[in-house]
């Protein structure tokens, strides 16, 4: 696996602002589509993501991802693969991943 990118929220983020509940990975076992936004709204991350990629990003959480090929990545949040991401076998998945802070 390779970072591919590390998206932030504002460039200016202190490490407490892009660290534990601020990060989200995506872990592609297979080619997808992905896009991603923060609780602002913002999107971190909206294109095709090749096979063998792991792409870490920071924003506030929560974090509304919309994936295509959904059986083919992995969510990881605090640590851990998020549940809804792990049982989702079909083409497309919208999900929200962590809390509001």
């Amino acid at each position: 696996s390779s970072k591919v990118n590390d998206f932030s929220v504002s460039p200016g983020a202190s490490a407490s602002e892009t660290s534990g509940a601020n990060r989200l990975v995506l872990i592609f076992d297979e080619g997808s589509w992905v896009d991603v936004r923060d609780s602002a709204g913002q999107r971190l991350l909206s294109q095709t993501v090749s096979v063998g990629n792991t792409i870490e990003l920071n924003g506030m959480p929560p974090f509304t991802v919309f994936l295509g090929n959904a059986g083919g990545v992995r969510v990881q949040y605090l640590g851990q693969i998020d549940s809804y991401s792990q049982s989702k076998k079909g083409l497309f998945a919208r999900f929200i991943v962590g809390d509001q802070p």
